[in-house]
């Protein structure tokens, strides 16, 4: 029952336009003064961490991203990555239209903590090949748009999207309109990243397309459909649909997960757990912020 209890509280969203967890500086200050040693502070320390994150991923748009990632980075979210994790995972699985932006999100999030980026790439890795192997179509069709982003994003490494369509074309039984429009948009969105490693392989993937679409007897405005899409990409015009947010100075961190390397039986623990360093490690992610911004605010703002 408390564990059931605890989802609850993750899962919850708020029920109003206002933002949870802002305090005024009197309030901040007597939080602060909270003894964190104890079960109950921390569980509800978490509880308003869990609800923040959600909240915040929830509003994220096209617009407000920059602002997103700020007030994302003012809460510990080392000690709230799984949640993160959970909820871009939910959100993409939901508003599929949005994609773009929640892969943009977590590419501005990986420039500052990486081992974040990482997690939420490889929780998608998982995700697409447990759907894969179940045949739940729209989970893998939505985790394989998803990881296309961050590899265009380069958080993802081209290695991988080649894995992914080699595995999805090594089924040539399971071949369909649905997947073939899929895999056309999959390189519209990181073909061209794909393109300046593996330009020999991408060639003999487009050409697998072409044959298909032109062997099957589907509907001729779909097969001019894709054509037309297809022989954009046979002429190297690519033309994602991305939110270029990370500044063109900025380093990214590219990590190399392959389908192998990453485990489904890897724990991804959301759940609310006791810290004995509680204090302390919230020190540790201020400094680990301190790398990347001057600045020591850790208030909400705005």
């Amino acid at each position: 029952m408390e564990n059931q209890m605890e989802m609850l509280s993750i899962t919850a969203s708020p029920s109003n336009n206002e933002e949870p967890g802002t305090r005024s500086n009197n309030e901040n200050d007597e939080q602060r003064s909270i003894d964190k040693s104890r079960d109950v502070n921390q569980r509800a320390a978490w509880n308003m961490l869990s609800t923040k994150i959600c909240y915040l991923v929830s509003i994220t748009n096209s617009i407000n991203i920059g602002i997103v990632k700020e007030k994302l980075l003012r809460q510990n979210m080392i000690r709230g990555k799984h949640l993160f994790c959970h909820f871009i995972l939910q959100a993409q699985l939901t508003s599929s239209q949005k994609t773009h932006v929640y892969a943009t999100l977590v590419a501005v999030i990986n420039l500052e903590l990486p081992e974040i980026g990482e997690l939420v790439l490889n929780r998608f890795i998982m995700k697409f090949k447990s759907a894969y192997f179940e045949k739940n179509y729209a989970a893998w069709f939505s985790c394989l748009i998803f990881i296309g982003h961050l590899i265009n994003h380069s958080v993802a490494d081209e290695m991988l999207g080649v894995e992914l369509l080699t595995l999805i074309f090594e089924q040539q039984t399971t071949f369909s309109f649905e997947i073939m429009r899929v895999a056309i948009q999959f390189l519209e969105i990181c073909g061209k990243n794909i393109s300046y490693v593996f330009q020999k392989w991408l060639t003999e993937i487009l050409n697998k397309i072409h044959n298909f679409v032109n062997d099957k007897q589907i509907d001729i405005e779909d097969c001019k459909c894709l054509n037309l899409r297809l022989s954009k990409l046979l002429n190297n015009q690519f033309n994602p649909k991305y939110l270029d947010l990370v500044p063109p100075y900025a380093c990214q961190t590219t990590h190399f997960s392959t389908l192998n390397s990453v485990e489904n039986n890897e724990s991804y623990t959301i759940g609310y757990r006791y810290d004995p360093e509680y204090e302390s490690n919230e020190k540790k992610y201020i400094l680990e912020l301190q790398k990347y911004d001057d600045e020591e605010e850790s208030v909400d703002y705005y």
